[in-house]
């Protein structure tokens, strides 16, 4: 089977509140969605919601619905969301892309690889080493595979230093200035650790060159970020495995080994573009059936960190944006018992955190208790949550029923907690857009950091 993933933006017109969506198909990789908002479908029960209770498909930004629009009308008209296109005169109007993304494919690709069971255990370790044993063993093909990323120098050897000053990779190649490469697979580096690399960069003697080697795309302008005076450059791991693939000739079996990672490298760009999030109208979960193709590959916890990264970089984003950046600790991502795990909390006083944090489907207002409340005792855990009942207003899921209406009121009386100081209270967060999660955290943001003892 293979999975599709669907896409679409839309909007409600205000004299129709429900609607079931029909589909259109327009052509093999496109659909137009077009219903008068006069209830369900006949058979697709499914497909009744309110506009307020989350999405329905992962978004496109404006240009590709035009594009959905021009295939379907002959010309984009100037279209945006929500334009009316087709008969219908009244109620919803869709215009929705069906991306058909052979995840199957590709999954069976990786399965196929023998190399991506041999990194299963280390994955980035496992391509910084394989890497460097290449530029170790084939010194003039990686210059023409580094060529775009290097630059003149007075190096005269070939040299690799794993894990220098906590630096991946520092390569040395004749001629050109030493390379040093970052290595993240399923994660990025924040500001904050690009600038100590940087000043682990300032400690080698001379100049170097800066790339950044991840599957995610970094989301730096022209591919690239300054730092610390100096300039970093993106280097995707699509970009290098073509590169490796138009190089390396077939041959003996090191050229082969090459060839497979070349492969790999591809395959895993291309999957995780496939269900990377691209616009805030994409969906913040993926799907179960989504997440069943990943797991045949045991690729789905991965995924699932990396997207966790990606919202998390437009989380931090807004609240640089809104001045609401003096966290006591960086906002946190993470991947446990197979759910993301995002998080964000402000220092009321040496004692006091507070925050929030979403796991596993839940949206926890939280409170970290240190000093005296910290501790796994009985005493400990009835001192943190007496204190906790003592400030239960901080505890409000108020807004959270503003911003989402879809979501599940719920009678709650105590507190949850992990030892040996977390202790909250939480709501299931409905199926939602990447925007409406960046709402949601931006609002209890602002109430945490604003939120006084």
């Amino acid at each position: 089977m293979s999975v599709r993933l669907v896409r679409g933006c839309r909007r409600q017109s205000e004299d129709t509140e429900r609607s079931g969506v029909p589909e259109r198909p327009l052509t093999s990789r496109a659909a137009l969605w077009n219903h008068n908002g006069r209830g369900r479908p006949p058979g697709r029960p499914d497909r009744a919601f309110d506009w307020r209770r989350g999405p329905v498909c992962l978004g496109f930004g404006l240009a590709e619905v035009e594009e959905v629009v021009k295939s379907f009308t002959g010309s984009s008209n100037g279209a945006s969301c929500g334009s009316r296109i087709g008969p219908s005169d009244t109620g919803w109007t869709y215009c929705c892309r069906l991306v058909e993304i052979e995840l199957d494919r590709i999954v069976g690709a990786l399965k196929d690889e023998p190399l991506w069971h041999a990194s299963m255990g280390s994955k980035e370790l496992f391509h910084s080493n394989l890497l460097a044993w290449a530029v170790e063993r084939f010194p003039e093909d990686m210059i023409k595979v580094l060529e775009p990323w290097l630059e003149p120098g007075n190096t005269t050897k070939v040299a690799v230093y794993r894990e220098r000053r906590h630096l991946d990779l520092v390569i040395e190649l004749p001629g050109h200035q030493p390379l040093v490469i970052e290595n993240k697979a399923f994660s990025l580096p924040d500001d904050d650790q690009l600038q100590r690399y940087g000043t682990a960069v300032a400690a080698l003697a001379g100049a170097a060159t800066l790339v950044l080697l991840s599957l995610s795309d970094p989301g730096w302008p022209d591919g690239k970020f300054a730092s610390e005076g100096r300039e970093w450059h993106w280097l995707s791991y699509g970009a290098l495995g073509r590169r490796l693939n138009g190089v390396m000739l077939h041959g003996d079996f090191d050229r082969e080994v090459m060839l497979h990672e070349a492969r790999l490298l591809t395959h895993l760009h291309e999957l995780l573009d496939a269900v990377s999030i691209k616009s805030g109208l994409d969906s913040f979960q993926l799907t179960d059936e989504v997440v069943a193709t990943l797991e045949r590959a045991n690729i789905a916890d991965a995924v699932g960190k990396a997207r966790a990264h990606q919202v998390m970089r437009r989380v931090r984003s807004e609240l640089d944006r809104r001045g609401l950046s003096n966290w006591s600790r960086d906002p946190r991502v993470g991947f446990t018992n197979k759910s993301a795990l995002l998080d964000a909390f402000w220092a009321k006083d040496d004692v006091v955190q507070v925050g929030w944090q979403y796991q596993g489907g839940q949206w926890r207002l939280a409170m970290i208790l240190e000093g005296e409340l910290r501790g796994t005792t009985e005493n400990h855990r009835e001192a943190r949550e007496a204190f906790a009942s003592e400030h239960v207003d901080y505890f409000d899921f108020k807004p959270m029923y503003r911003l989402l209406p879809q979501t599940k009121h719920r009678d709650a009386s105590g507190f949850n907690r992990y030892d040996p100081s977390f202790v909250y209270r939480y709501r299931r967060l409905p199926p939602v857009t990447v925007d409406q999660f960046v709402l949601l955290a931006t609002e209890y943001s602002r109430r945490a950091e604003s939120w006084r003892l």
